[in-house]
Protein backbone atom coordinates (compact mmCIF):
# COMPACT_ATOMS: atom_id res chain seq x y z
CA UNK A 1 0.00 0.00 0.00
CA UNK A 2 1.51 3.46 -0.89
CA UNK A 3 1.16 6.03 1.85
CA UNK A 4 3.52 8.65 0.46
CA UNK A 5 5.03 10.06 -2.25
CA UNK A 6 7.75 13.01 -2.45
CA UNK A 7 9.30 14.27 -5.95
CA UNK A 8 11.45 17.47 -7.29
CA UNK A 9 13.42 18.45 -10.26
CA UNK A 10 11.65 16.24 -12.64
CA UNK A 11 10.45 17.75 -15.78
CA UNK A 12 7.66 19.95 -14.81
CA UNK A 13 7.52 19.67 -11.48
CA UNK A 14 10.41 21.77 -10.16
CA UNK A 15 10.10 22.39 -6.42
CA UNK A 16 9.59 19.04 -4.06
CA UNK A 17 5.37 18.37 -4.34
CA UNK A 18 4.01 15.98 -2.10
CA UNK A 19 1.33 13.21 -2.77
CA UNK A 20 -0.33 10.83 0.04
CA UNK A 21 -2.73 8.44 0.47
CA UNK A 22 -3.53 8.79 3.75
CA UNK A 23 -7.13 9.81 4.80
CA UNK A 24 -8.42 13.01 7.29
CA UNK A 25 -8.63 11.86 10.55
CA UNK A 26 -11.96 13.95 10.97
CA UNK A 27 -13.30 12.86 7.94
CA UNK A 28 -16.43 10.28 8.84
CA UNK A 29 -17.86 9.57 5.50
CA UNK A 30 -17.63 6.32 3.41
CA UNK A 31 -15.03 5.09 5.95
CA UNK A 32 -16.51 0.97 5.44
CA UNK A 33 -16.25 1.55 2.07
CA UNK A 34 -13.35 3.64 0.79
CA UNK A 35 -10.47 3.58 3.73
CA UNK A 36 -8.14 0.51 4.52
CA UNK A 37 -7.34 0.47 8.26
CA UNK A 38 -4.18 1.18 8.70
CA UNK A 39 -3.73 1.89 12.43
CA UNK A 40 -5.20 2.24 14.93
CA UNK A 41 -5.81 6.26 14.38
CA UNK A 42 -5.03 5.95 10.96
CA UNK A 43 -6.47 4.78 7.67
CA UNK A 44 -5.65 5.03 4.37
CA UNK A 45 -7.29 5.47 0.50
CA UNK A 46 -8.64 2.99 -1.34
CA UNK A 47 -8.69 6.05 -4.78
CA UNK A 48 -8.05 8.98 -5.11
CA UNK A 49 -8.56 11.38 -8.34
CA UNK A 50 -6.50 13.88 -9.58
CA UNK A 51 -7.73 16.89 -11.74
CA UNK A 52 -6.38 19.78 -13.72
CA UNK A 53 -6.05 21.26 -16.86
CA UNK A 54 -3.99 19.99 -19.81
CA UNK A 55 -0.42 20.53 -19.69
CA UNK A 56 -0.50 21.37 -15.67
CA UNK A 57 1.49 18.18 -14.90
CA UNK A 58 -0.77 15.23 -14.13
CA UNK A 59 0.77 13.20 -16.22
CA UNK A 60 4.36 14.18 -15.08
CA UNK A 61 3.37 13.15 -11.76
CA UNK A 62 2.37 9.81 -12.16
CA UNK A 63 5.72 9.67 -15.28
CA UNK A 64 7.60 10.55 -12.44
CA UNK A 65 6.44 7.76 -10.36
CA UNK A 66 7.17 5.35 -13.15
CA UNK A 67 10.32 6.54 -13.68
CA UNK A 68 11.12 6.11 -9.78
CA UNK A 69 9.96 2.37 -10.02
CA UNK A 70 11.88 2.03 -13.52
CA UNK A 71 15.39 2.96 -11.94
CA UNK A 72 14.94 0.24 -8.93
CA UNK A 73 14.41 -2.35 -11.49
CA UNK A 74 16.23 -1.94 -13.84
CA UNK A 75 19.21 0.25 -12.93
CA UNK A 76 21.30 -2.46 -12.54
CA UNK A 77 21.10 -3.57 -16.07
CA UNK A 78 22.49 -0.10 -17.35
CA UNK A 79 25.60 -0.03 -19.18
CA UNK A 80 27.96 2.15 -16.34
CA UNK A 81 27.84 5.35 -19.05
CA UNK A 82 24.36 4.99 -19.75
CA UNK A 83 22.47 8.07 -18.86
CA UNK A 84 19.63 7.97 -15.74
CA UNK A 85 16.12 8.40 -17.12
CA UNK A 86 15.17 12.24 -16.30
CA UNK A 87 14.88 15.32 -16.97
CA UNK A 88 15.44 18.41 -15.06
CA UNK A 89 13.07 21.40 -15.09
CA UNK A 90 13.36 23.19 -18.03
CA UNK A 91 12.71 26.95 -16.83
CA UNK A 92 15.39 27.48 -14.47
CA UNK A 93 19.05 28.32 -14.51
CA UNK A 94 20.03 26.43 -11.74
CA UNK A 95 17.61 23.05 -11.80
CA UNK A 96 20.13 21.76 -14.55
CA UNK A 97 22.91 21.76 -11.43
CA UNK A 98 20.72 20.40 -9.08
CA UNK A 99 19.53 16.80 -8.75
CA UNK A 100 16.03 14.83 -9.37
CA UNK A 101 14.68 14.12 -5.63
CA UNK A 102 12.30 10.74 -5.31
CA UNK A 103 11.18 9.85 -2.02
CA UNK A 104 8.67 6.60 -1.53
CA UNK A 105 7.22 5.54 1.99
CA UNK A 106 4.58 2.40 1.49
CA UNK A 107 3.88 -0.53 3.18
CA UNK A 108 4.52 -4.50 2.45
CA UNK A 109 4.23 -7.80 4.19
CA UNK A 110 3.20 -5.12 7.08
CA UNK A 111 6.18 -3.07 7.62
CA UNK A 112 6.46 0.32 6.51
CA UNK A 113 9.29 1.20 4.36
CA UNK A 114 10.91 4.47 3.19
CA UNK A 115 13.38 4.94 -0.28
CA UNK A 116 14.88 8.13 -0.89
CA UNK A 117 17.34 8.72 -4.48
CA UNK A 118 19.41 11.63 -5.18
CA UNK A 119 19.89 11.17 -8.78
CA UNK A 120 21.54 13.06 -12.00
CA UNK A 121 21.50 12.50 -15.35
CA UNK A 122 24.97 10.15 -14.93
CA UNK A 123 24.80 8.82 -11.31
CA UNK A 124 23.12 7.80 -7.96
CA UNK A 125 24.23 10.82 -5.54
CA UNK A 126 22.40 9.74 -2.65
CA UNK A 127 20.04 6.66 -1.86
CA UNK A 128 18.70 5.96 1.64
CA UNK A 129 16.65 3.26 2.63
CA UNK A 130 15.19 3.20 6.32
CA UNK A 131 12.54 0.21 7.19
CA UNK A 132 10.34 0.11 10.04
CA UNK A 133 9.67 -3.04 11.03
CA UNK A 134 8.43 -3.06 14.96
CA UNK A 135 7.17 0.22 14.04
CA UNK A 136 10.49 2.71 14.74
CA UNK A 137 13.06 3.58 12.47
CA UNK A 138 15.60 1.16 11.47
CA UNK A 139 18.20 2.77 8.95
CA UNK A 140 18.92 -0.43 6.81
CA UNK A 141 21.71 1.82 4.78
CA UNK A 142 22.77 4.82 3.26
CA UNK A 143 24.95 5.69 0.83
CA UNK A 144 26.60 9.23 -0.53
CA UNK A 145 28.99 10.45 -3.09
CA UNK A 146 31.11 12.65 -1.81
CA UNK A 147 31.98 15.06 -4.80
CA UNK A 148 35.63 15.82 -3.15
CA UNK A 149 36.92 12.35 -3.07
CA UNK A 150 35.02 11.33 -5.86
CA UNK A 151 33.92 8.09 -3.64
CA UNK A 152 30.49 6.30 -2.46
CA UNK A 153 30.33 6.31 1.46
CA UNK A 154 27.83 3.76 3.02
CA UNK A 155 26.51 2.97 6.36
CA UNK A 156 25.03 0.12 7.42
CA UNK A 157 22.56 -0.74 10.74
CA UNK A 158 23.78 -3.46 12.65
CA UNK A 159 20.38 -5.00 11.99
CA UNK A 160 20.54 -4.90 8.05
CA UNK A 161 22.07 -8.13 6.55
CA UNK A 162 23.15 -9.95 3.73
CA UNK A 163 26.80 -9.63 1.59
CA UNK A 164 27.06 -5.66 2.39
CA UNK A 165 30.53 -5.39 0.59
CA UNK A 166 30.25 -7.64 -2.51
CA UNK A 167 27.21 -5.98 -3.32
CA UNK A 168 28.93 -2.64 -2.53
CA UNK A 169 31.80 -3.59 -5.14
CA UNK A 170 29.14 -4.64 -7.87
CA UNK A 171 27.03 -1.70 -7.53
CA UNK A 172 27.94 0.93 -10.63
CA UNK A 173 27.34 4.66 -10.29
CA UNK A 174 24.27 4.56 -12.34
CA UNK A 175 22.81 1.50 -10.65
CA UNK A 176 20.80 1.18 -7.21
CA UNK A 177 22.86 -0.45 -4.54
CA UNK A 178 18.96 -1.75 -3.90
CA UNK A 179 18.52 -3.29 -7.24
CA UNK A 180 22.25 -4.82 -7.74
CA UNK A 181 22.15 -6.46 -4.24
CA UNK A 182 18.47 -8.18 -5.42
CA UNK A 183 20.43 -9.06 -8.46
CA UNK A 184 23.23 -10.69 -6.58
CA UNK A 185 21.85 -12.62 -3.84
CA UNK A 186 20.34 -16.00 -3.65
CA UNK A 187 17.80 -15.69 -0.81
CA UNK A 188 14.34 -14.61 -1.96
CA UNK A 189 13.27 -14.44 0.98
CA UNK A 190 16.30 -11.73 1.96
CA UNK A 191 15.15 -8.55 4.34
CA UNK A 192 15.09 -6.57 0.31
CA UNK A 193 13.02 -8.97 -1.69
CA UNK A 194 9.89 -7.43 0.08
CA UNK A 195 10.85 -4.24 -1.21
CA UNK A 196 11.70 -4.91 -4.85
CA UNK A 197 8.74 -7.03 -5.09
CA UNK A 198 6.86 -4.24 -4.04
CA UNK A 199 8.01 -2.00 -6.86
CA UNK A 200 7.81 -5.00 -9.32
CA UNK A 201 4.54 -6.56 -8.49
CA UNK A 202 2.10 -4.22 -6.69
CA UNK A 203 3.00 -0.62 -8.09
CA UNK A 204 1.61 -0.86 -11.64
CA UNK A 205 1.44 1.97 -14.43
CA UNK A 206 -1.07 1.59 -17.13
CA UNK A 207 -2.19 3.59 -20.07
CA UNK A 208 -5.86 3.25 -21.27
CA UNK A 209 -4.47 4.30 -24.71
CA UNK A 210 -2.53 1.44 -25.63
CA UNK A 211 -3.62 -1.65 -23.08
CA UNK A 212 -3.46 -4.86 -25.17
CA UNK A 213 -6.69 -7.15 -24.60
CA UNK A 214 -3.98 -10.26 -25.18
CA UNK A 215 -4.36 -10.74 -20.76
CA UNK A 216 -8.05 -10.77 -21.15
CA UNK A 217 -7.92 -13.33 -23.72
CA UNK A 218 -6.17 -15.35 -21.73
CA UNK A 219 -8.35 -15.49 -18.91
CA UNK A 220 -11.35 -16.43 -20.50
CA UNK A 221 -9.72 -19.96 -21.78
CA UNK A 222 -10.04 -20.50 -18.25
CA UNK A 223 -13.56 -21.10 -16.58
CA UNK A 224 -13.86 -19.78 -14.02
CA UNK A 225 -11.71 -16.55 -14.61
CA UNK A 226 -13.83 -16.10 -17.52
CA UNK A 227 -16.98 -15.93 -15.30
CA UNK A 228 -15.10 -13.50 -13.45
CA UNK A 229 -14.64 -11.61 -16.87
CA UNK A 230 -18.65 -11.75 -18.17
CA UNK A 231 -19.49 -10.41 -14.81
CA UNK A 232 -17.25 -7.47 -14.87
CA UNK A 233 -18.57 -6.53 -18.15
CA UNK A 234 -22.16 -7.21 -17.05
CA UNK A 235 -21.46 -4.55 -14.48
CA UNK A 236 -20.54 -2.44 -16.53
CA UNK A 237 -23.88 -2.35 -18.48
CA UNK A 238 -22.52 -4.75 -21.76
CA UNK A 239 -24.88 -7.55 -22.86
CA UNK A 240 -22.97 -11.08 -22.74
CA UNK A 241 -24.83 -13.81 -21.79
CA UNK A 242 -21.26 -15.98 -22.85
CA UNK A 243 -17.88 -15.70 -24.37
CA UNK A 244 -16.89 -17.93 -26.58
CA UNK A 245 -13.12 -18.68 -27.93
CA UNK A 246 -10.88 -20.76 -29.85
CA UNK A 247 -7.17 -21.08 -30.10
CA UNK A 248 -5.52 -20.60 -33.36
CA UNK A 249 -1.87 -20.71 -34.65
CA UNK A 250 0.76 -19.11 -32.08
CA UNK A 251 -1.52 -19.34 -29.85
CA UNK A 252 -4.10 -16.47 -31.13
CA UNK A 253 -7.15 -16.65 -29.29
CA UNK A 254 -10.23 -15.22 -31.01
CA UNK A 255 -13.03 -13.90 -28.78
CA UNK A 256 -16.93 -13.87 -29.38
CA UNK A 257 -19.75 -12.11 -27.06
CA UNK A 258 -22.66 -14.41 -27.23
CA UNK A 259 -25.50 -11.74 -26.40
CA UNK A 260 -28.44 -11.97 -24.44
CA UNK A 261 -30.41 -12.52 -27.68
CA UNK A 262 -28.54 -15.52 -28.58
CA UNK A 263 -26.69 -14.14 -31.41
CA UNK A 264 -22.16 -14.15 -31.09
CA UNK A 265 -20.60 -11.36 -32.54
CA UNK A 266 -16.47 -11.61 -32.80
CA UNK A 267 -14.57 -8.77 -30.31
CA UNK A 268 -13.57 -6.90 -33.12
CA UNK A 269 -17.20 -6.15 -33.98
CA UNK A 270 -18.37 -4.76 -30.57
CA UNK A 271 -17.82 -0.53 -30.05
CA UNK A 272 -14.47 0.93 -29.44
CA UNK A 273 -15.92 1.24 -25.25
CA UNK A 274 -16.52 -2.22 -24.94
CA UNK A 275 -13.55 -3.40 -26.55
CA UNK A 276 -11.38 -1.35 -24.66
CA UNK A 277 -13.26 -2.08 -21.41
CA UNK A 278 -12.49 -6.38 -22.42
CA UNK A 279 -8.77 -5.13 -22.84
CA UNK A 280 -8.11 -3.98 -19.22
CA UNK A 281 -10.73 -6.31 -17.55
CA UNK A 282 -7.89 -8.81 -16.82
CA UNK A 283 -5.83 -5.68 -14.98
CA UNK A 284 -8.84 -4.28 -12.83
CA UNK A 285 -9.58 -8.45 -11.98
CA UNK A 286 -6.04 -9.13 -10.89
CA UNK A 287 -5.00 -5.57 -9.36
CA UNK A 288 -7.83 -6.18 -6.72
CA UNK A 289 -7.28 -9.78 -6.26
CA UNK A 290 -3.69 -9.01 -5.83
CA UNK A 291 -3.65 -6.11 -3.91
CA UNK A 292 -1.94 -3.80 -6.67
CA UNK A 293 -1.33 0.41 -6.19
CA UNK A 294 -2.76 0.95 -9.82
CA UNK A 295 -1.85 4.25 -11.24
CA UNK A 296 -3.60 5.15 -14.64
CA UNK A 297 -3.47 8.53 -16.79
CA UNK A 298 -6.51 9.42 -18.44
CA UNK A 299 -8.77 6.99 -16.73
CA UNK A 300 -11.83 9.30 -18.70
CA UNK A 301 -10.26 8.81 -21.94
CA UNK A 302 -13.19 7.09 -24.10
CA UNK A 303 -15.40 5.98 -21.40
CA UNK A 304 -18.69 6.64 -20.55
CA UNK A 305 -18.73 9.01 -17.33
CA UNK A 306 -21.15 6.02 -15.55
CA UNK A 307 -18.28 3.18 -16.58
CA UNK A 308 -15.68 5.90 -14.93
CA UNK A 309 -17.88 5.93 -11.88
CA UNK A 310 -18.37 2.06 -11.87
CA UNK A 311 -14.73 0.97 -12.47
CA UNK A 312 -13.65 4.26 -9.42
CA UNK A 313 -16.55 2.14 -7.54
CA UNK A 314 -15.00 -1.37 -7.63
CA UNK A 315 -12.01 -0.04 -6.01
CA UNK A 316 -14.28 1.94 -3.14
CA UNK A 317 -15.62 -1.50 -1.92
CA UNK A 318 -16.23 -2.93 0.57
CA UNK A 319 -15.38 -6.32 -1.65
CA UNK A 320 -11.64 -4.53 -2.12
CA UNK A 321 -10.47 -6.08 1.00
CA UNK A 322 -6.95 -7.10 -0.28
CA UNK A 323 -6.26 -3.50 0.13
CA UNK A 324 -5.98 -2.42 -3.90
CA UNK A 325 -5.34 1.41 -4.42
CA UNK A 326 -5.87 3.24 -7.59
CA UNK A 327 -4.26 6.72 -8.15
CA UNK A 328 -5.74 8.22 -11.31
CA UNK A 329 -5.75 11.52 -13.59
CA UNK A 330 -9.09 12.52 -15.16
CA UNK A 331 -11.21 15.48 -17.06
CA UNK A 332 -14.50 13.69 -15.69
CA UNK A 333 -15.77 15.67 -13.20
CA UNK A 334 -19.68 13.99 -12.95
CA UNK A 335 -17.16 11.75 -10.26
CA UNK A 336 -16.59 14.95 -8.13
CA UNK A 337 -19.77 14.93 -5.72
CA UNK A 338 -19.22 13.27 -2.15
CA UNK A 339 -21.58 10.30 -3.06
CA UNK A 340 -17.97 8.60 -4.68
CA UNK A 341 -15.23 9.96 -3.37
CA UNK A 342 -14.62 11.45 0.11
CA UNK A 343 -13.35 15.09 0.56
CA UNK A 344 -9.27 13.95 0.86
CA UNK A 345 -9.51 11.74 -2.48
CA UNK A 346 -9.91 14.63 -4.75
CA UNK A 347 -6.29 16.34 -5.86
CA UNK A 348 -5.56 19.26 -8.08
CA UNK A 349 -2.51 20.44 -10.20
CA UNK A 350 -1.57 23.36 -11.84
CA UNK A 351 0.97 25.13 -13.07
CA UNK A 352 2.63 27.78 -11.03
CA UNK A 353 3.72 32.02 -11.44
CA UNK A 354 7.25 30.20 -12.79
CA UNK A 355 5.76 27.37 -14.72
CA UNK A 356 6.14 25.12 -12.75
CA UNK A 357 3.76 22.20 -11.21
CA UNK A 358 1.77 22.36 -8.09
CA UNK A 359 -0.01 19.66 -6.47
CA UNK A 360 -2.35 20.21 -3.94
CA UNK A 361 -5.32 18.65 -2.35
CA UNK A 362 -9.20 19.52 -2.17
CA UNK A 363 -8.99 18.93 1.58
CA UNK A 364 -6.78 22.57 1.90
CA UNK A 365 -10.41 24.02 1.03
CA UNK A 366 -12.15 22.20 3.94
CA UNK A 367 -15.09 21.77 1.67
CA UNK A 368 -18.45 20.85 4.10
CA UNK A 369 -19.43 17.92 4.28
CA UNK A 370 -22.56 17.13 1.84
CA UNK A 371 -23.55 20.46 1.45
CA UNK A 372 -20.54 21.47 -0.99
CA UNK A 373 -20.87 20.72 -4.79
CA UNK A 374 -17.66 20.06 -5.51
CA UNK A 375 -18.16 19.86 -9.25
CA UNK A 376 -19.69 23.07 -9.37
CA UNK A 377 -17.40 24.85 -7.05
CA UNK A 378 -14.29 23.26 -9.17
CA UNK A 379 -15.69 24.03 -12.52
CA UNK A 380 -16.30 28.01 -11.67
CA UNK A 381 -12.34 28.00 -10.19
CA UNK A 382 -13.14 28.17 -6.34
CA UNK A 383 -10.17 25.29 -6.36
CA UNK A 384 -7.68 26.83 -9.49
CA UNK A 385 -6.40 23.67 -11.82
CA UNK A 386 -8.68 24.78 -14.56
CA UNK A 387 -7.75 26.12 -18.26
CA UNK A 388 -8.49 29.97 -18.88
CA UNK A 389 -8.86 31.13 -22.00
CA UNK A 390 -7.83 34.26 -24.01
CA UNK A 391 -11.55 35.47 -25.63
CA UNK A 392 -11.24 34.57 -29.53
CA UNK A 393 -10.89 38.12 -31.53
CA UNK A 394 -9.39 37.40 -34.58
CA UNK A 395 -10.29 35.02 -37.56
CA UNK A 396 -8.91 31.61 -37.33
CA UNK A 397 -8.78 31.19 -41.12
CA UNK A 398 -5.76 29.99 -42.38
CA UNK A 399 -4.32 31.38 -45.78
CA UNK A 400 -1.65 30.74 -48.08
CA UNK A 401 1.14 33.49 -49.19
CA UNK A 402 0.80 33.87 -53.10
Amino acid sequence: MLLEYYVSNFRSIYKEQSFNMIAVNSYKEMRDTNLIKYKENQSLLKSTAIYGPNASGKSTLLESLDTFRDIVLDSFKYDINDKLPITPFAFSENSKNEPTIFNIVFIENEVKYELELLVDKTRILEENLIAYPKGQPQEWYSRFYDEDTQEYEYKYSTLFKGQKKTWEKSTKKNALYLSTAINLQDDENAQLSPIYNWFKNKLTPISIHDWSDKETKELCVDNQSKKLVINFLQQAGIDIKDIEFKIEKKRNIKIKFVHSNGMSLDLSEQSDGTQKLFAFASLWLESLSSGKVLFCDELNDNLHPALVKLLVDMFNSQSNDNNAQLIFTTHETSILNQEVLRRDQVWFCERDSDLSTKIYPLSDFKPRKEYENIENSYLSGRYGAIPYFKKINSKMTLRKES
